[in-house]
């Protein structure tokens, strides 16, 4: 009984060895390789303005612009319509609904005429709603898009020029 019992124990430790000693294959730690950074800048679906100048056209001496946007009904937006030599002058602010907005700038001069639209949350003459100061902030710090800076003003704007 002696001899089974060493048997066994010799047995079992020869096992254990080749078992533990065996080949084993190890997988080689993968390394990501760095992605190009996209064009685009990220779309925060809550900050991200979107703002097309789509037309700008005369019809008479009246200047008629629309364009579209991804804010929600309600906004304002803000435009300035104005000459070269700057003897003409109108603003205002179009409220955007279902995606578009659209203005008129009557009594017009020939030649050119520039159109200028901006989303800010500071416009002449009104106040936007109070969800978008919420959302874009006080002086639009929170404007996400193709953005431009003024002071602390931050806004998304688009330009036209009718001849």
């Amino acid at each position: 009984m002696r001899k089974t019992y060493l048997l066994f124990i010799v047995l079992v430790l020869v096992l254990t060895l080749v078992v533990g000693c065996g080949t084993t294959t190890t997988e080689k730690p993968k390394t990501e390789k760095p992605t190009a950074k996209q064009s685009e800048p990220t779309k925060p679906d809550d900050t991200y303005v979107e703002l097309e100048l789509t037309s700008a056209s005369r019809q008479g001496s009246d200047i008629l612009f629309e364009g579209t946007t991804n804010l929600p009904d309600g906004a304002l937006i803000a435009y300035e319509v104005t000459n070269d030599n700057a003897t003409y002058f109108v603003d205002g602010n179009a409220t955007v609904a279902g995606g578009k907005f659209q203005g008129t700038a009557a009594a017009a001069p020939e030649g050119p005429i520039e159109v200028w639209v901006a989303f800010q949350t500071i416009v002449a003459g009104a106040t936007q709603p109070a969800e978008i100061i919420d959302t874009y902030g006080e002086l639009g710090e929170n404007i996400t898009g193709d953005v431009t800076k003024t002071g602390d003003m931050t806004r998304v704007e688009k330009t036209m020029v009718v001849d």
